[in-house]
């Protein structure tokens, strides 16, 4: 069993730290017995070598954590927690591919 955990430090009340503390805290998850890494969530190369890496591991459960920025790439999104429940129109679409395209085709 390999979990990956998207870590972002939001949900839709506020800070995960503010609202139920750092359920993904590495230590944690040692304490209670899963094989634990962190990865940086926005490099799928990472990944898939985290998840290649505890394939060929014990058969303990295992954790990956992938910390990441909600919203990265999109300027008015980017680490804001009210993109957990506000709606997408059309104009804002089109503003946040423009955003992606500028920032990684660059």
């Amino acid at each position: 069993l390999i979990v990956v955990i998207d870590k972002n430090n939001l949900q839709g009340f506020g800070y995960t730290k503010d609202v139920l503390g750092d359920t993904a805290e590495i230590n944690k998850l040692r304490s209670i017995g899963l094989d634990v890494m962190e990865v940086d969530g926005h490099d799928v190369e990472k990944i898939i070598s985290g998840i290649n890496m505890f394939k060929s591991n014990n058969n303990k459960p295992k954790v990956i954590i992938a910390n990441t920025i909600k919203g990265k790439g999109v300027d008015f999104m980017e680490n804001k927690l009210e993109w957990h429940y506000l709606p997408l129109n059309e104009e804002m679409y089109i503003k946040a591919l423009s955003s992606l395209e500028k920032n990684y085709n660059a």
